[in-house]
């Protein structure tokens, strides 16, 4: 008797629960999917001349890009940095169906082997 008034003494009111009951989010759905402040719209840029044309601004740099590791030649070369590489064509091939003469049926690959025994 005095060891369960004991035991009742140290028990919680609630029973302890080892499931983590957090719901709350970093950031909750409303706050990352409203605008609040408002996004003000991107302002367009200026109409005019671009860099390296006549009466426009001064190029960024003084030569062309040239790329320090270009591709080789062969299939490296397929490769590219350009806009849309050059049209490969690849014609489609014909198969032959194999005919085979009659009562004559074609030899058919060995079964699944099993790579375990039973």
């Amino acid at each position: 008797m005095k060891e369960l008034e004991y035991h009742k003494s140290k028990l919680q009111e609630k029973d302890f629960c080892s499931r983590a009951k957090h719901t709350e989010v970093f950031n909750n759905p409303r706050a990352v999917l409203e605008e609040n402040p408002r996004i003000p719209e991107r302002k367009e840029p200026p109409k005019g001349p671009k860099p390296g044309e006549e009466g426009g601004p001064e190029p960024l740099h003084d030569k062309a890009f040239k790329p320090s590791n270009a591709p080789k030649k062969g299939q490296s070369a397929l490769v590219t940095i350009a806009k849309f590489p050059a049209f490969i064509p690849d014609p489609p091939v014909e198969k032959k169906r194999i005919k085979y003469a009659d009562g004559e049926e074609p030899e058919l690959p060995p079964g699944f082997k099993a790579t375990y025994k039973y």
